[in-house]
């Protein structure tokens, strides 16, 4: 702002997806703190955001099921013997073990991005867990072996994180260091989202800053595509029902260029909760035109779609 004072008055909006579901919302609570910064600080929004992992993970059964992905059987035996409870570890009982390990054979190789997608392997390492290491190393050897042997004109097209994997040839690349400032020997190969086990995670629930931002007067939006199994809507509206505000405005249609593009729900203190239809993790990279209409209506119209 210093250096370009004229942008000084505009109405600021923070916003990210996926993991930005913890950063977006601090990053914003700090801003409004110090008003000394003459920042116009307006709302924040977040897509597909980590928030929370009680909802986050407690979502995914809920999500299968009602996306057709586990039948009535496997859901209701989950759901018996959890009491609903799909996230503590261990489960509390061997018949909850027993469930979601039924429910984990039935979904495993469905794209957790959008689940309408072909799993083409993990384009990021992931951390492997004790039942799904073997399933985690072949994933990521699928990944790496579509980056070292196949060029880009002969990646699956099929595959919608080619990008991705891409990103490893790129900034890979001699010329693309130098000219990044990387200083030979100084960094090995690159790798997106690599576990940094040195930082901490000083912020485990986010959803306390959506109470403090949206008390305080600015505008809220959250989002979800509705094809994510990772981070699903399902497990977004009950962290939001944790806040106990009131519906303004009941769940309902919301359109662009005429057409559904998702459903959206008005709260209490301008908050707003919206699907997009048909997207996955990330919404924007799905259905970039519906995101776009998404933003310009809320930023334009009142915190309203």
């Amino acid at each position: 702002m210093a250096e370009h004072p004229e942008f000084a008055g505009n109405p600021l909006y923070i916003g990210g997806d996926s993991y930005s579901g913890y950063t977006v919302p601090v990053a914003a609570l700090e801003i409004a703190d110090h008003p000394e910064d003459d920042l116009n600080l307006v709302g924040y929004l977040v897509g597909n955001a980590a928030t929370d992992n009680k909802y986050d993970a407690g979502g995914k059964v809920p999500f299968m099921h009602g996306m057709g992905l586990i039948s009535d059987e496997l859901y209701e035996a989950a759901q018996s013997s959890c009491e609903g409870d799909f996230v503590t570890t261990p489960p509390r009982n061997a018949q909850c073990a027993n469930a979601l390990q039924d429910i984990t054979r039935a979904t495993w190789a469905t794209n957790s991005v959008h689940i309408l997608e072909p799993q083409c392997g993990f384009a990021a390492p992931r951390p492997p867990t004790t039942q799904t290491a073997d399933v985690f190393s072949a994933r990521r050897r699928s990944a790496r072996m579509l980056v070292r042997e196949q060029d880009m004109l002969r990646l699956p097209v099929e595959c919608g994180d080619n990008g991705y994997r891409l990103s490893y040839t790129w900034a890979d690349d001699a010329e693309v260091r130098e000219t990044l400032g990387i200083r030979d020997g100084s960094v090995g190969a690159w790798s997106r989202c690599t576990l940094l086990a040195h930082f901490r995670h000083d912020v485990p629930s986010a959803i306390p800053y959506h109470r403090n931002l949206t008390q305080r007067g600015y505008r809220g939006l959250v989002y979800n595509g509705d094809h994510d199994m990772g981070m699903t809507f399902v497990g977004t509206q009950a962290w939001i029902r944790t806040l106990g505000y009131p519906v303004v405005a009941p769940w309902r249609p919301w359109y662009a260029n005429r057409q559904v593009a998702g459903y959206t729900t008005e709260y209490a203190y301008n908050l707003t909760f919206a699907t997009v239809k048909g997207g996955g993790h990330t919404a924007p990279e799905y259905r970039p035109k519906e995101c776009l209409a998404m933003l310009d209506r809320w930023t334009s119209n009142d915190g309203k779609l």
